[in-house]
């Protein structure tokens, strides 16, 4: 059996990776504190790590990526591959894509922010934007 044919086991693998396994449903752990304190992470992997590491301790991921908003997760959504979009889907606790486009995940990660933005009131914080070019007439 071929286990880097299934994006499940790709995404657990590169959760291992970066240092962290899912003890239960929701409950990460560390696995590798060293890995995870000082690890390379590549950049297209920077949404997993972090979430991952909020998931366990949220001063630790504060603290590995310091200054690091959601606008920097959010661009860097698109340069994301299949095994680490379904990793962070494995954190996040939902079902990974499959097969969505660039712009559909764009679209579906869009929803999911702002739904967090608006349970967590922190609507302040954001604004409401037209894509560049889209004008009301």
């Amino acid at each position: 059996m071929e286990i880097f044919g299934d994006p499940s086991e790709k995404a657990k693998a590169l959760l291992h990776r970066l240092g962290v396994h899912e003890v239960s449903s929701g409950i990460w752990a560390f696995i590798d504190i060293d890995v995870a304190s000082h690890g390379h992470v590549h950049h297209s992997q920077q949404p997993v790590a972090l979430a991952a590491y909020a998931a366990i301790n949220p001063t630790f991921a504060a603290g590995r990526f310091p200054g690091y908003t959601l606008i920097d997760l959010v661009e860097k959504v698109s340069c994301m591959d299949g095994t680490e979009v379904a990793a962070l889907a494995k954190v996040c606790q939902v079902p990974p894509p499959i097969d969505w486009s660039t712009e559909e995940r764009g679209e579906k990660f869009g929803e999911v922010a702002w739904h967090i933005v608006k349970k967590y009131e922190l609507g302040a914080c954001f604004t409401h934007s037209k894509p560049w070019g889209i004008q009301q007439g």
